[in-house]
């Protein structure tokens, strides 16, 4: 791969994981802040599952490139 091309996709991937970990704070806020039903903490709890593990991912992803 170009080195070009790599500096490209290591700038996406650490912008992915800003976007992530800005969404993962957002849904920790929102579970904090409100009183949520039973059918909303468990998609809160699914979605910080789906950020932690995309955070990974991205970290990852990260490191390939470097």
């Amino acid at each position: 791969m170009k080195t070009v091309q790599k500096k490209h996709l290591k700038t996406e991937f650490k912008s992915l994981q800003i976007l992530n970990n800005e969404f993962s704070r957002f849904i920790q806020e929102l579970e904090e802040n409100h009183n949520l039903s039973a059918a909303e903490t468990k998609t809160i709890n699914s979605m910080k599952e789906y950020f932690s593990h995309t955070s990974k991912l991205f970290v990852n992803l990260e490191n390939l490139c470097s």
